[in-house]
């Protein structure tokens, strides 16, 4: 197995001590575990018995990471940390979480994959990112919506990863937050077109789009029709194909319910409103009343 010198690693990290690890080398060791664990294929098994030395040696990191505040880390080093810590523990930490948002109060991340992979991993975070998460939306309005340039700069990954992290938040983020965006990364979208996104990403496109109340998705589930009708899912696995289902389900849903003409009326509003950052502490209405039919799409971004 690839990871069969991980104990070994993790074995000389733990006795140089990770205080004596720069802030690169400690991104740089966590994300390349991640990554190789994310890349494995099946017939390998995974983690395996040495899923347990990973978790440990990312409890370790993050333990110092924390300890730093992510002082002296630059926007690279802290969106391939969020990264990480996402993939093998499944979501960031309080203590990272607080430090995140510390980090953010006189940083920004800088590049557009950077910031979708903060709002992809802070959106799993819960209650506890909930302060690290506004700055960061806050941040992708400023671009996505406020900027001339709006999302043409954001590649199709980072486009899919924004509007995924959106769909995961949106239960917790007040609506006046997250439609904006979405209408604004939806004709970015539409612009450049489905075929310039891949399989995985469309999936997260529809999933973020179904799963959120909004005006927003109008234009893009006819793009997902006509990719249908020309053969275009042949490319797409069981998991994408599964995500898609539950997708258009739960649109078609949303529409027989609130009908198309009140989710036009609600998308010219939406457009017309110019969000401030203002009403973050407004309960959302974004929820679903049929809990039990909620799909989580899980597939992690890669970078």
């Amino acid at each position: 197995s690839r990871l069969g010198l991980l104990p070994a690693v993790a074995a000389q990290a733990a006795k140089l001590g990770l205080e004596a690890f720069s802030s690169q080398a400690l991104a740089n060791s966590l994300w390349g575990v991640a990554r190789l664990s994310s890349t494995l294929d099946q017939s390998e098994g995974g983690f395996g018995g040495e899923g347990t030395c990973a978790e440990k040696l990312c409890a370790d990191v993050v333990e110092e990471v924390a300890r730093r505040e992510l002082v002296g880390f630059r926007s690279q080093e802290v969106a391939n940390l969020l990264w990480a810590v996402t993939v093998i523990q499944g979501s960031v930490s309080p203590s990272l979480s607080a430090a995140l948002a510390t980090w953010l109060s006189s940083n920004t991340l800088r590049q557009p994959q950077e910031l979708s992979i903060g709002v992809w991993a802070i959106a799993q975070a819960g209650e506890s990112g909930a302060a690290a998460l506004h700055s960061l939306l806050a941040e992708a309005a400023d671009r996505v919506v406020r900027s001339p340039s709006g999302a043409q700069d954001f590649s199709p990954q980072a486009v899919a990863n924004l509007v995924w992290g959106l769909g995961r938040a949106a239960p917790s983020v007040s609506p006046l937050v997250v439609h904006p965006m979405l209408l604004a990364l939806e004709r970015e979208v539409c612009a450049r077109g489905i075929a310039a996104f891949q399989p995985r990403e469309v999936a997260a496109l529809a999933w973020g789009f179904a799963r959120i109340p909004s005006p927003a998705g109008n234009d893009l589930w006819p793009l997902l029709l006509d990719l249908a009708h020309q053969g275009g899912l042949k490319a797409f696995q069981s998991r994408q194909l599964v995500c898609l289902a539950w997708a258009s389900a739960a649109r078609a849903r949303l529409v027989s319910t609130l009908g198309a003409s009140s989710l036009d009326a609600d998308r010219a509003q939406q457009e017309e409103m110019d969000w401030g950052g203002e009403n973050e502490d407004e309960e959302s209405d974004s929820d679903s009343e049929d809990e039990e039919e909620e799909y989580e799409w899980e597939e992690e971004p890669i970078q």
